[in-house]
């Protein structure tokens, strides 16, 4: 597996291009769970790109991986406007191999 890119819905929906699996997400909790169609060999660089248009104005969001591995990853997204608060949003990644 060398590049595996996607795009899902803030619901955790994902396109019919997308060839991985959304695993968990809990609704506006602005925490999704991606899983790989095929692993990788070793671990993947990813980047993941907030779909923010569908937020309104006035939001600046922040975007956090975690725990990546060779079959997914953990993607948060936590709008930083007074309050700070956890937040649904679409998001289109890339992960690519590193070997």
């Amino acid at each position: 597996m060398s590049t595996i890119a996607g795009y899902f819905s803030s619901s955790g929906v994902p396109s019919s291009q997308t060839n991985s699996k959304l695993i968990s997400h809990v609704q506006n909790s602005g925490a999704y769970h991606v899983q790989f169609s095929a692993p990788f060999s070793s671990v993947p660089a990813v980047v993941v790109s907030p779909q923010t248009d569908n937020l309104g104005t006035g939001y600046v969001v922040a975007t956090s991986l975690g725990d990546v591995t060779e079959t997914g990853f953990w993607v948060y997204f936590q709008n930083l406007s007074s309050p700070a608060q956890n937040r649904d949003a679409a998001f289109s990644f890339v992960a690519m191999a590193c070997n």
